[in-house]
């Protein structure tokens, strides 16, 4: 066993080896001083590179000689609130956390173990573990920076939006816009490339599939991180690049990796790195339905899912949600037919006959079956596959990716139908705005909020509608920063 044991100076650990003699009744070891063998002691550090450590030095800055112990509570009281309740701390809350430490005081002798109460009460308030709007405690520029930092950092405000929410000026619509400009470029933004695609796409689905490894033995962590990080990559070089919103629908590239390529069968990508790839017609991929982190998050890792995904593409493409399920509807699985290897598709039919079914799934499944030509894991396929007991894979029924629209349009694959969402662009563009605000917001769109979104839509339109176009209007809009652009 090791015995741990901290020098006096806490930035140097002692490290003891040891053993005891198994032949004394207790533990081994007879009287006196040679029961205990040392076989190796072990000096280490520092174990940072400054002392009292960088995270202590944040807290605890440096303190005058002659500053009372008091007066220095109140100092680093008053610092650590305002940081913790990013806003400037008044006076009546530094006291009440003073009072805390007087009482800890009286019975502690160190000064930092007194402060232990106070800091922790800091970080129990809810003015810390919330964000909340303006109100007599939380000036109207404070809560804008705060909301502003978390929607696109998932962090809080640095110090130029401190500097500007103190003097005010972060209201101005031009400062503001220059803000959201500064805050887009810096590699912070990577939470909102993440968080705002794994909420929109619902990638969080991905990690925790388990696919099939008879049916897809090429399936590993690996390739389902590269599916996640390939979404990420899209939505990051769509924003740098201002492309316009239409790029999530289709596009002439890929971002792909060496992982991804392979995935894709696409030839000449080598490295982990991920980059713009230019693709052919022939290659079925561009836009987000044809990446495979959202065609796994659809299937569940043993087939696809037509209705889920036509539900997906109503939910996160169209903006058109079904009405839920009735209750008393049979479940696809449990759909009889006479064809003991029936396809989905199949399966389907039988079950629209159900009048109730019908009404729903006549706009779902044409949508979800425009995707069929990718399997569970996204890879393209003109042919199902099936493991027979003893055979392995083998070849099923061939696909069926043909459909038509609620409106009578038809398609044939899903470069086909890729052009029908492509004439109903302004239907993403609407729907996409409203996940961006849901997100930075952080609640759901209320009735109240209609409008607001349909005003967003139209002005994203006459900007040209590309991704920055949308987080900047959503910042200037009502809902968000509470006065109109």
């Amino acid at each position: 066993p090791w015995y741990v044991k901290t020098s006096g100076n806490r930035n140097w650990g002692l490290h003891i080896r040891y053993s005891f003699n198994d032949k004394h009744p207790y533990h081994g070891l007879p009287p006196g001083p040679h029961g205990l063998h040392v076989s190796s002691i072990e000096v280490e550090g520092p174990i940072n590179k400054t002392w009292p450590p960088t995270y202590h030095q944040r807290v605890f800055h440096e303190r005058k000689a002659d500053t009372p112990d008091r007066t220095y509570a109140r100092q680093v009281l008053t610092r650590f609130m305002t940081r913790a309740y990013r806003r400037p701390a008044t006076g009546a809350e530094v006291d009440r956390m003073l009072l805390l430490y007087d009482k800890e005081r009286k019975t502690q002798s160190e000064f930092l173990n007194a402060m232990r109460l106070p800091l922790t009460t800091v970080l129990c308030s809810p003015d810390f573990l919330y964000l909340s709007g303006p109100h007599k405690r939380q000036p109207a520029a404070y809560a804008l920076a705060n909301r502003l930092s978390y929607f696109l950092w998932r962090s809080m405000p640095d110090s130029k939006l401190f500097a500007l929410a103190k003097t005010g000026a972060l209201l101005k619509p031009e400062i503001l816009k220059a803000q959201v400009s500064r805050m887009l470029k810096d590699d912070r933004s990577d939470a909102l490339v993440s968080n705002f695609t794994q909420q929109w796409l619902g990638l969080r689905g991905v990690r925790n599939l388990q696919a099939d490894r008879q049916l897809y033995p090429g399936y590993s962590l690996a390739l389902q991180d590269a599916m996640v990080a390939e979404s990420e990559a899209f939505f990051r070089h769509i924003l740098e690049n201002k492309l316009p919103l239409k790029t999530f629908l289709d596009s002439d590239f890929v971002m792909v990796n060496e992982t991804m390529a392979r995935h894709y069968a696409l030839p000449n990508v080598t490295g982990p790195e991920f980059r713009p790839v230019k693709i052919r017609p022939g290659h079925n991929r561009g836009g987000v339905l044809g990446q495979a982190a959202v065609l796994t998050a659809t299937s569940n890792g043993i087939r696809t899912l037509p209705v889920t995904r036509g539900v997906f593409i109503l939910e996160n493409i169209l903006g058109t949600p079904p009405s839920p399920p009735p209750p008393d509807v049979t479940p696809l699985e449990d759909v009889k037919t006479m064809k003991p290897d029936a396809t989905i598709r199949e399966k389907l039919e039988i079950h629209r006959s159900n009048p109730n079914c019908a009404r729903c799934h006549n706009k779902i499944d044409p949508l979800g079956f425009a995707l069929e030509n990718y399997n569970a894991i996204g890879q393209f396929r003109s042919f199902e596959k099936k493991v027979v007991p003893g055979k392995g894979r083998q070849k099923g029924a061939p696909v069926d990716a043909t459909g038509k629209l609620p409106d009578g349009r038809e398609f044939k694959s899903i470069a086909e139908f890729k052009k029908l969402l492509m004439e109903d662009s302004e239907k993403f563009i609407h729907c996409f705005t409203e996940k961006m605000l849901v997100y930075a917001l952080d609640r759901p769109i209320s009735f109240s909020d209609r409008r607001y979104v349909d005003e967003l839509g139209k002005r994203i339109k006459k900007n040209g509608a590309t991704l920055s176009d949308v987080i900047e209007q959503i910042v200037l809009s009502e809902p968000f920063s509470g006065a109109r652009p």
